[in-house]
């Protein structure tokens, strides 16, 4: 539909840190070489262009497998016997419906038995705490917006790290920032089976 529209009749202003919907391809086309943060992406790069996966990086000081701190894990108020299943992130327009898939896992560990507590960071509207339809208090840590030099200590406490999807545009050509950190860390980590999810 964008575009079949002229410039000044988009619906809504383009924003210049993110790739122009109808220009994006004329740009690769003018580039000597592409590099790409996953494989997926490679489809859109024009033939006979030179083109790198250039994987992230991680501080490796900051990330690698360490044991809980207790005094964290009591200061957090996580009881002995729960669970923990940490995501780092924001919600946004954009996977607002799978962090709310997450939440109604979290609920349905809980009602089937397994006492477990999502531990986040980032920031949450307060317009979808209302729209889950129940009250995530008692099995939601969020700390919203932490030092960086935290999200390790607080990865260590989970049993699992989650990044919450399934295929689709929105999943199949990106690699969400938080994954590298999330592997670094030697947890199990749980994706949509897409894109980074099947290469693992």
């Amino acid at each position: 539909e964008l575009r079949d529209l002229l410039e000044h009749e988009l619906p809504f202003p383009m924003v210049d840190g993110i790739a122009h919907p109808t220009r994006f391809h004329h740009l690769l086309r003018l580039a000597d070489a592409v590099t790409c943060i996953v494989e997926p992406l490679k489809k859109f790069v024009p033939p006979g262009t030179p083109t790198l996966v250039l994987e992230p990086g991680v501080d490796p000081t900051l990330y690698f497998p360490q044991p809980p701190d207790p005094a964290l894990r009591r200061e957090l108020g996580l009881g002995d016997a729960e669970r923990v299943i940490a995501y780092t992130g924001s919600v946004t327009f954009a996977n607002e419906a799978e962090m709310r898939d997450l939440y109604r896992a979290i609920k349905l560990l809980n009602e089937r038995g397994t006492p477990t507590r999502l531990l986040r960071t980032g920031f949450t509207h307060p317009d979808f705490l209302k729209s889950l339809g129940f009250d995530a208090t008692a099995m939601v840590t969020d700390r919203g917006f932490v030092e960086k030099a935290l999200l390790p200590r607080l990865l260590a406490l989970a049993d699992a790290l989650v990044q919450p999807g399934h295929p689709g545009s929105f999943n199949d050509y990106r690699l969400p920032s938080k994954l590298p950190e999330f592997l670094a860390m030697g947890k199990p980590v749980v994706l949509p089976a897409t894109n980074v999810g099947s290469h693992l």
